[in-house]
């Protein structure tokens, strides 16, 4: 795991990422389904969009802070 600042988590993968913050998106997609597009503001470096988007349609993440940012487009994009 990497640190891009002091308040975000930046794994390289989904299942580096603490339990606790996967909770909060699981708890989530209970209420989403497949026909749904979301937005996920701020998504941070991009592990919860990536988590997200195997139980929806599409997923857009967009954040303030660029580096979150481009670590979400090397890391996830393609998730």
């Amino acid at each position: 795991m990497i640190i891009s600042d002091r308040e975000r988590q930046a794994p390289l993968k989904v299942e580096e990422t603490e339990v606790t913050h996967l909770a909060r998106y699981d708890f989530a997609l209970n209420f989403l389904n497949k026909n749904l597009v979301v937005l996920d503001a701020p998504c941070g470096s991009g592990y919860g969009s990536a988590h997200m988007s195997k139980g929806v349609k599409a997923v857009y993440g967009i954040d303030c802070f660029s580096g979150a940012i481009d670590h979400a487009r090397e890391f996830f994009d393609k998730e």
